[in-house]
């Protein structure tokens, strides 16, 4: 009897298939339940499916918070507010 008939599968690799297997379901049910578990689920899950989505976006816009976005029109907005000002002076 050799080896490969005793042992036919490295657990390692039946191990990997399985963690594999599972992570995509649960990824889509998690991408399900926040994105849209407040409009079909019953009241205590919609509750948890909208508060998660709630705390996910402020966790996201924390992360970002200090980038600042590209404004074209900076000088020109910039060169406004001043005559504006100069002529609320006159």
């Amino acid at each position: 009897m050799s080896a490969s008939s005793q042992f036919p599968h490295d657990p390692v690799e039946v191990c990997s298939m399985r963690v594999k297997d599972v992570i995509f379901p649960l990824l889509a049910v998690g991408f399900v339940f926040v994105g849209f578990g407040d409009r079909f689920l019953p009241a205590p899950l919609s509750t948890a499916s909208a508060s998660t989505r709630e705390q996910l976006n402020g966790f996201l816009k924390g992360m970002f918070r200090g980038f600042s976005t590209y404004n074209r029109y900076h000088k020109t907005e910039e060169m406004i507010r001043q005559a504006e000002q100069a002529e609320r002076k006159k």
